[in-house]
């Protein structure tokens, strides 16, 4: 992943507010990236960017070699299905759908149907360790297994790159490390992780840390 001269800004009223200002940021394959900065800082303007939630009004954002710069909303939105997966602080489950569903969604949205079997939405969650757990509802399950049925959902489409926001923000210090475990081992397997974090125990597991203060990487 290769961003160029980011720029995003806002109109608040009548202020405008400069969120990034023009980011240089580039990410080898397989490689773990840690992000931090205060709030405010624009870590999530630049997260949502790179997720292809978001088009900066300037500057170039290359993925996997592919230019995103003047692609339609519909392409955009295959993107993000088929190749980045998302980890968010608040796990963003569906309460009604049991671990497996929840899991297997992205393929919902894939133009890959023949991706969507059973077979690999169990290899996921086995790999998250959560093979005990696949009947169950969120509401059965602790933080940490909730963030790993998350972590499962981003990485059964086999994603390019995996975008984390703060991914142990809801959770205790033991869970959190734990799911840092998980984290690592997805690295040492191969997976391409960009993770935004305010905890630096947290950021210390990445490979390495860019610091991010009033728009710009310092």
């Amino acid at each position: 992943m290769e961003a160029r001269n980011l720029r995003k800004s806002y109109t608040r009223g009548l202020a405008r507010v400069d969120a990034i200002k023009g980011i240089d940021i580039t990410v080898s394959s397989g490689e773990f990236v840690a992000i931090m900065g205060p709030s405010g800082s624009g870590k999530s303007t630049l997260l949502h960017i790179l997720g292809c939630l978001e088009r900066p009004d300037a500057g170039i954002y290359l993925l996997g070699g592919r230019d995103f710069s003047d692609i339609s909303d519909r392409e955009l939105s295959l993107i993000r299905a088929e190749k980045i997966g998302f980890v968010f602080q608040n796990f963003s489950l569906i309460p009604h759908l049991n671990v497996a569903e929840n899991v297997g969604l992205p393929l919902m949205y894939s133009s890959q149907q023949d991706r969507a079997d059973e077979e690999s939405v169990l290899k996921v969650i086995e790999q998250v360790g959560l093979a005990h757990r696949v009947g169950h509802l969120p509401v059965e399950l602790s933080g940490g297994e909730m963030q790993r049925v998350a972590i499962a959902r981003a990485l059964v489409m086999t994603p390019v790159l995996l975008l984390a926001d703060e991914p142990t923000g809801n959770l205790d210090s033991k869970t959190g490390s734990e799911i840092m475990e998980l984290f690592c081992r997805l690295h040492e397997g191969g997976v391409t992780i960009l993770m935004v974090t305010h905890d630096i125990q947290v950021a210390s597991r990445a490979e390495r840390i860019l610091n991010l203060k009033d728009g710009t990487i310092q």
